[in-house]
């Protein structure tokens, strides 16, 4: 019996370690986060992921694909044992809107611990003027006497934001001739002006917009709301008039 457990137990460390020899990878992170960033910026995000080498043989990355066309990669293919190098991704987002953004990364490699990643690129896109609601209802007229305001909140780091003007421009042109009013209808609207940052880097606005009383239409459009923004003089809302 005690022959056999000799013999055993130089097999099972001969297994052990032919199976953990090799190329091994490793990461400083998978997920590189980029913070937040305001829309409209030309300058490509930059994220970079360390990779190292922790086996005892080359590691070699054989594919590193962006999940899409607006990401760039570069790299080094080929990582000693005990050595590490980067993987630089850009990521253009000119044309992206404000909101949470993901990018992804595949790397398939020769190692032995884990063949395949996925590296993420994280990003919040912040909007000139970020306002609370998205669609609006501006009248029921079915209790038309007891409408009451709508209230929006407009956040945006330009301090002193002032709205001169909102008007509500229906999708369909030729409903405005059974409507009471033609083309754009000027909306009534109450300001109210910051002048303290919240917690949040932003000012936070208040826009009251009075309701719309009409006979019996359903009508939707843009609710346009123009500001002194430099870089968002109009800010546009879905709305409906019911």
């Amino acid at each position: 019996m005690s022959v056999r457990l000799f013999y055993a137990v130089p097999a099972v460390l001969f297994f052990f370690f032919t199976v953990s020899s090799g190329p091994q990878i490793s990461f400083d992170t998978k997920v590189f986060d980029c913070g937040v960033v305001e829309e409209g910026v030309k300058e490509p995000l930059k994220a970079h992921f360390t990779v190292g080498n922790t086996g005892d043989s080359i590691l070699i990355l054989k594919k590193v694909r962006p999940g899409c066309g607006c990401t760039i990669v570069d790299y080094d293919s080929v990582i000693a044992p005990g050595q590490s190098r980067k993987i630089s991704a850009t990521v253009r987002i000119a044309r992206y809107r404000p909101g949470n953004l993901l990018k992804t990364i595949s790397v398939n490699s020769n190692a032995v611990n884990e063949e395949n990643v996925r590296l993420k690129i994280k990003a919040q896109i912040q909007a000139y003027i970020s306002v609370s609601d998205k669609f609006l209802h501006l009248g029921d007229v079915s209790n038309g006497d007891s409408l009451k305001n709508i209230t929006l909140t407009l956040a945006s780091a330009k301090k002193g934001l002032k709205v001169s003007k909102v008007i509500f421009k229906s999708d369909d042109r030729s409903a405005d001739k059974e409507l009471s009013f033609k083309n754009d209808l000027p909306l009534v609207f109450d300001f109210k002006n910051s002048n303290t940052m919240n917690q949040d880097g932003m000012y936070h606005y208040e826009l009251s917009i009075a309701p719309v009383h009409t006979e019996g239409h359903i009508v939707k459009g843009t609710i346009e709301i123009s500001t002194n923004h430099p870089k968002k003089a109009v800010l546009e809302v879905r709305g409906q008039i019911d």
